[in-house]
């Protein structure tokens, strides 16, 4: 399923995008950021425009544009051009 975020980062230095396993005992979480952005009062910038500080995956390589497993970033049967691909447990810091 797909979810949207939307939080207030108001005087904030860092920013972690995290991904659980959801406690459930699957093991092939798979997850996709779809064209995640930071607003500013000068408009947004793409977080995948960015360098991240430091980047884990729990299985294989954090992927711009495209899947933990190297397809494109899909949710449903819609594919999508711009984001960032990874496995669980994922730990993604920006400054």
């Amino acid at each position: 399923p797909s979810v949207e975020i939307d939080v207030a980062l108001n005087g904030a230095r860092e920013l972690y995008l995290v991904v659980t396993d959801a406690g459930d005992g699957k093991s092939c979480d798979h997850a996709d950021w779809i064209a995640p952005v930071l607003v500013t009062n000068d408009g947004e910038i793409r977080l995948t425009d960015l360098k991240w500080r430091s980047a884990t995956s729990g299985y294989g390589p954090v992927n711009l544009n495209r899947s933990v497993a190297g397809g494109p970033l899909r949710i449903g049967d819609r594919t999508f051009d711009n984001g960032i691909g990874t496995h669980a447990p994922c730990v993604i810091a920006y400054d």
